[in-house]
């Protein structure tokens, strides 16, 4: 929720965007390693406020890299190749969607997705400031990372696949004929 309260701010004021990197870095690196130096005194009150004052009371902690023939060092590189493989697979069937539309092997089907997308950025060209983008970005934001909720996923797969695929068999049936 704090995400979506986060993406929300950012939509409504896209200006705030621009702080998010300052934020990150205060509050994800340096209040940590603030309170890692100058932890509070045990016995504190909870509404007393610890400034932090006076000397450090612990060394700084420096990030070593792990030994090489660790399991922590073979459980990154393992991290690693899946997320590339992760990667891999998505660019790989970005590629396979996109690159046989688009190169010309088949010249009618390209040279309809050329005109159309030409149409598309003449159109945007004259109507883009008559679109209410953050109101869009909102809702597809909150689509989105919602779509990420283990219920809804529940949901999305349940959905009947039927009529998405005789809507997509009556598109490309129309292309080919065209």
């Amino acid at each position: 929720m704090s995400l979506l309260a986060v993406y929300t701010f950012c939509c409504l004021n896209p200006k705030l965007v621009t702080i998010i990197p300052l934020v990150i870095c205060l509050f994800a690196i340096m209040e940590p390693a603030f309170v890692a130096r100058h932890p509070p005194p045990a016995s504190t009150h909870f509404l007393e406020l610890h400034a932090g004052s006076g000397p450090a009371t612990a060394a700084p902690v420096q990030v070593k890299p792990v030994p090489e023939m660790s399991k922590d060092f073979f459980r990154n590189m393992r991290d690693l190749q899946n997320s590339m493989e992760d990667f891999s697979i998505a660019h790989d069937g970005v590629v396979q969607l996109v690159a046989s539309r688009t190169n010309f092997s088949d010249e009618r089907l390209s040279s309809v997705i050329y005109q159309g997308l030409f149409a598309l950025a003449l159109v945007l060209l004259i109507a883009a400031n008559l679109i209410p983008l953050r109101p869009i970005a909102l809702l597809f934001g909150w689509c989105i990372i919602s779509a990420g909720h283990p219920e809804v996923a529940k949901l999305i797969a349940a959905i009947d696949k039927k009529p998405f695929k005789d809507a997509y068999n009556i598109i490309k049936n129309y292309m080919v004929h065209w």
